[in-house]
């Protein structure tokens, strides 16, 4: 369980988030991870494996990557830019919206992933 939802189910068991709340926080991020693991499937659902259950942790390590990739200092911080506004995107989203926005914000992540699994791919930095 990610520490968002630990601080979230601490919070509801003081008695400051409601019940409906957290239900629909655990809905929100459960379609973001549905999401994620779908479009890490790539249309190959006959063998999901834990690479593809562990995407949203395995999308850290290649972020970190990413980031650490960067030729410049411009380059770094516009790359750390980015990848800021998927998380805060995902983050706040799950808060607020309803399960279909979150399924397209995972999409939305893994599709970010994908991109920079290619830019490796290619010897690119």
């Amino acid at each position: 369980m990610s520490i968002y939802l630990k601080i979230t189910l601490l919070l509801w068991q003081l008695k400051l988030v409601d019940t409906l709340s957290m239900i629909q926080i655990f809905i929100n991020t459960g379609s973001q991870y549905g999401a994620i693991v779908i479009a890490a499937a790539g249309g190959n659902f006959s063998d999901i494996g834990p690479r593809v259950l562990l995407e949203p942790v395995i999308g850290l390590g290649t972020s970190y990557q990413f980031i650490k990739a960067a030729q410049t200092v411009a380059e770094r911080k516009a790359r750390i830019a980015t990848l800021a506004a998927f998380l805060s995107t995902s983050v706040r989203s799950s808060l607020t919206t309803d399960p279909a926005t979150n399924a397209a914000v995972g999409a939305a992540v893994e599709t970010k992933l994908a991109y920079m699994r290619a830019i490796f791919a290619r010897g690119g930095a």
